[in-house]
């Protein structure tokens, strides 16, 4: 994928992503449970990065990270750095998952989300001098990585989807 082209199946996978902002904006940040909702976007990244390896999911994960920053009060750029290193971390397993079981998703799911939010969590914490090690952290980590796990087997196969193999003639 050169600087001037774009493949159908990454409009897919990103179009696929901004759905899962959507959803996540609408309905799931409503859902809370002591103040901590699920957040099925960790998961948009890992799985990109299952289906159709690391390139694709650093730019997945960047396009939902930016989109999900737009609307929350959280220093800019921050989730699509953290989506982006979640991406590139899930696709180096891409090709070693081909004949997996179903289930696996799952379980990636559950660790990446964990890492995925320690990691968000590290980093907010070097920019904004906030403390975000509460004892909401862990119900977020519960909530998230569970969530996630949960959802992953037909996230995933929503993701395969649309990266599957079309006419993916290079769009200009």
């Amino acid at each position: 994928m050169d600087g001037n082209t774009m493949s159908a199946s990454t409009i897919r996978l990103q179009v696929l992503g901004l759905i899962f902002v959507f959803i996540q904006l609408t309905f799931l940040g409503r859902l809370q449970i002591e103040g901590v909702h699920p957040d099925l976007l960790f998961l948009v990244p890992i799985a990109v990065g299952l289906v159709a390896g690391s390139e694709r999911a650093i730019v997945v994960g960047f396009a939902v990270g930016m989109a999900a920053d737009l609307f929350n009060e959280t220093p800019f750029g921050l989730t699509a750095l953290t989506f982006s290193i979640l991406g590139y971390g899930a696709g180096m397993l891409d090709g070693k998952t081909i004949r997996a079981p179903w289930w696996l998703a799952g379980i990636f799911a559950l660790v990446g989300s964990a890492i995925g939010l320690i990691m968000w969590v590290l980093v907010a914490v070097v920019i904004t001098d906030r403390d975000l090690f509460t004892s909401s952290l862990l119900l977020a980590l519960l909530v998230v990585s569970v969530g996630n796990a949960l959802l992953a087997p037909p996230v995933v196969k929503m993701f395969q989807w649309a990266y599957a193999p079309r006419d993916d003639r290079l769009l200009r």
